[in-house]
């Protein structure tokens, strides 16, 4: 890759956390929950060029790219819901990610990218209630979100396919996909995550 790994954090916006954080009662839970991150999540833009050979035909690809990995000890049944997607062309990429735990309201651990990296400064929380369609992925999804340059980002997105599995036991059931995107007005293309537990009384957090 012609772009260095980052662990996710590095952009996070404290400020959005800390003003989550002060709405919070702080309680055992509240502090188990803070306390309980033991994982890194590193992420990496590039690009990929090759050949891919099916029934003997020879296709050369070029093409933007995206990888994750997370190290340590993820406990799933922790989250109430997640989202994110990743949307990449030759030059430019943007990787979106928010969690909702259970004495958390909503924490946006958000990164995007554009040249360089901006941190979101807000975003359009309409868009939570969107996800909730009996645990499926949206045909369509729209995000408006402000980052820290002042710059509005608005994105449409079309899902193309997905397919569904589950960890720990059941507790938690996460869907993966390929999506079209608009995001001002440009066309890319990607995939997202949405992730729901089992309980879906946790899927709203109480809104």
């Amino acid at each position: 890759s012609n772009e260095k790994a980052f662990e996710i954090s590095e952009y996070y916006n404290t400020k959005n956390i800390a003003q989550v954080l002060k709405k919070e009662k702080e309680n055992d839970m509240f502090y188990n929950d803070l306390t309980n991150k033991k994982y890194n999540e590193y992420h990496q833009f590039g690009k990929i060029k090759g050949k891919i050979i099916v029934e003997g035909q020879n296709s050369p690809i070029d093409l933007a790219c995206y990888r994750k990995h997370t190290y340590g000890n993820l406990d799933w049944n922790l989250i109430n819901n997640n989202m994110s997607f990743v949307a990449c062309d030759k030059k430019n990429n943007y990787l979106f990610d928010m969690i909702s735990l259970p004495s958390i309201s909503i924490v946006e651990a958000s990164a995007v990218k554009e040249g360089k990296q901006e941190r979101i400064k807000s975003i359009n929380n309409k868009y939570e209630r969107q996800l909730i369609l009996k645990g499926a992925a949206p045909e369509n999804l729209n995000i408006l979100f402000n980052l820290e340059n002042e710059e509005n980002v608005g994105v449409h997105a079309k899902k193309v396919d997905d397919i569904k599995y589950s960890l720990q036991d059941g507790e938690y059931a996460i869907i993966i996909g390929v999506a079209e995107f608009l995001i001002n007005g440009k066309n890319y293309r990607g995939i997202f995550e949405l992730g729901y537990n089992k309980d879906r009384n946790r899927w709203f957090n109480g809104k």
